[in-house]
Order: structure tokens, then sequence, then C-alpha cells
């Protein structure tokens, strides 16, 4: 499928078809800032594909079914960021289209306001994708004028040199590419949530630097991404469920702590050794009351208090099956009630009083 340089504006391509996929052909062009075209057959999308620029591809397969799948295998490493919905009894396709290069998945049934965070976040992933293949072709380019410069040294120190910067850069890209494919791993089965782990990343970098940890707090807001990886061992029935638990599936949910921990704390880079400790700590409370430790005050890493205040303020500034979204105002006021008990005070009065905080709310779409 070709990809061609364009500058007219851009399509969203939505396969989809009948009353199954209305929510998806409603889709706003005002709301996404762009053109949509709905397309009820693969072979029409392709055609789409070809013809228009195209922003991002959006595959319902509640009635396109597993055709769509041939639709992934020819998009080329150029193509557009997808994604794919579906309802439970297509989760094997829709972890085939993942692993094809979908960018994002989506359980039905869902609102707007989650399919416009899907589709965001979908986006966003496929950007820092495309721009993490960017750097490594620059770091390629980079080594090999290096390689040059030091043609008339040793080649042994030349080669040494090289090694180690390539080294380097390819352990710090391969870290972060295995924390997105997580995170976008723990998305797909967590429906509720949307595109909560990059926003609560970004206010768990935004606690981080207004403490001074300037040289840490990018790597403190990657690793949150992965603070509910232990989710992957929940049942379903439990982590869909849209109903307060029973007391002993509020049990089998807490075990998600340990489990990520678990998971995490074997890796011997310092990014997923963070992420390890943060699954493990985020829902300590300050005041000890919180699990599965009941850790009190500094005892619980800093990273685990940063991140309990981002996941909560997200949470809390977003539509759950059993309440609607706070506002701004009203969910600053519920964490201030919690200062002392649950969020360490000193961080939670840098949280609640960063002028970035009412910023990156109102963008984070």
């Amino acid at each position: 499928m070709r990809s061609e340089l364009r500058t007219e504006r851009e399509w969203i391509c939505v396969l989809a078809a009948d009353e199954a996929a209305l929510e998806l052909q409603e889709l706003a062009p005002d709301e996404l800032g762009t053109d949509v075209a709905v397309v009820p057959s693969v072979d029409e999308a392709i055609d789409v594909l070809d013809a228009r620029p195209t922003r991002m591809l959006v595959v319902d397969l509640r009635l396109v079914g597993a055709d769509a799948l041939r639709l992934f295998s020819q998009l080329d490493a150029n193509g557009p960021a997808s994604l794919v919905v579906g309802e439970h009894q297509h989760l094997d396709m829709i972890r085939r289209a993942l692993e094809l290069g979908a960018f994002g998945a989506l359980i039905a049934p869902f609102d707007r306001m989650q399919l416009l965070a899907a589709i965001e976040s979908s986006g966003e992933l496929h950007a820092r994708v495309r721009e993490r293949e960017r750097r490594v072709r620059d770091l390629e380019y980079v080594t090999d004028r290096q390689q040059l410069a030091l043609h008339d040294r040793t080649d042994e120190l030349g080669a040494a040199l090289k090694q180690r910067m390539w080294s380097e850069q390819a352990a710090l890209l391969a870290q972060e590419e295995t924390v997105h494919c997580l995170a976008r791993a723990i998305e797909s089965r967590d429906i509720v949530t949307g595109a909560h782990v990059e926003r609560m990343s970004q206010y768990c970098e935004l606690i981080a630097n207004e403490l001074g940890l300037n040289d840490q707090a990018h790597m403190i807001g990657l690793a949150a991404r992965l603070h509910d990886v232990g989710k992957v061992a929940v049942p379903d029935f439990i982590l869909l469920k849209q109903s307060p638990l029973t007391d002993e599936e509020r049990v089998v949910m807490q075990l998600h702590c340990r489990t990520g921990h678990a998971i995490l704390s074997d890796a011997e880079s310092e990014l997923l050794r963070m992420a390890a400790v943060i699954a493990l700590t985020h829902h300590e409370w300050y005041d000890g009351s919180g699990y599965p430790d009941g850790l009190a005050g500094d005892a619980i890493p800093v990273a685990g208090r940063i991140t309990a205040i981002a996941d909560s303020f997200d949470a809390l500034t977003n539509d759950r099956p059993y309440r609607p979204a706070l506002g701004f105002e009203e969910a600053t006021a519920v964490l201030v009630e919690q200062r002392g008990t649950h969020f360490d005070p000193e961080m939670l009065d840098l949280f609640t009083g960063s002028a970035q905080l009412a910023r990156i709310h109102r963008d984070r779409g």
C-alpha cells in the first residue's frame, strides 16, 4: 500500500457497517479536526488509504470480522495510526490485530468520550513509535559519521566507542518500547481507563519536577505507565465488572500489586526496576492504611507516593461505570481532604499548587 507525501487535509478512515457501528459512523469531523470517511468493506478501505492522506484507521470487528486482519497485514511501515474496535468475543482477533501493528484497542460498550480518547491515544502512540524509528535512523547516521571522524585513530578505539554509544542508546530505546508495549496491553484489557496511563504518566512527571527530581522525572513518568501491569492476571469478570466488587473480588483485585512487582522485579534495567516498585506501592497510604504491605510515610518509595496522587486525580476527573467524572476543582478538593492520610502532604501541595496542572488537565483530551 503506497504512502506519499501529501499536503491536503488528512482523513480518518472508519471501516464499519450498519447499526452496530453507529457510534463510529457519527464521529463528527469538527471534534476530530479532520474529515471522516466511513466504508463498509476492506477493499473500499484500501482504496481510501491509497487515494487520501489518512491520519487514522478505525476498524470495527463487530460486523467486518476477521477479513479486517487482511487490511492490517497490508499496511506498510509508513501507514496511518490504527485503532481496532470489538466486543469480548473478538478478543482473539483484537490480539492478532495488535500483533499485526494496530496501535490501540477498544472493547464495546463504550461512550463517545472513551472512543475519542482511544483515537487520540492510538495516534499519540503511533507518533511516538515513528519518532523512535527516526531516532534510531539518526543514531545510525551519527554513529557512522563519528566512525569516519575517528578513522585515523586505532581500529580498536573506534570500534569500542561506536559499540558503547550504540549499546547505551539502543538499550534506552528498547526499555521505552517495552514499557509502551506493556502499557498498551494493559489498556487493551482494562477498557474503562481509556488513555488513563498516558495522562497519569504526565501528572507523575509534573510532581517529580516540582519536587526537584528533574533528572528522574521522565523515568518516573514512564515507569508509572506500568503501575497496573499486574491486572493482566485479574479475571475479566472482576476487571470489567461495572458494579461494586464483593469482598472476595476485592481481595483478588488487590493482588495486582504483588503480581505486577513479580512480573517486573527481575528486570536488569533501572526503568523496569522502578516500574516494579511503583506497581507494588502505588496503593499504599501515607498513614499506613493502604495495601499490600501497610507502609507509611517515608517508608513508601517516592515513586509510589507520586503515582498514588497522579492515579487518584486522573481517576476522579474521568468517568467510571459507577460515577461521572468530577470537575477540576471538585477533584482537587477530594485530594486535599485526604492530605496526610492517603497522600504525602508535601507532594500533594506541590501538585495542586502547580500552575501546569490546570493546563495539562485542560489539554488532556
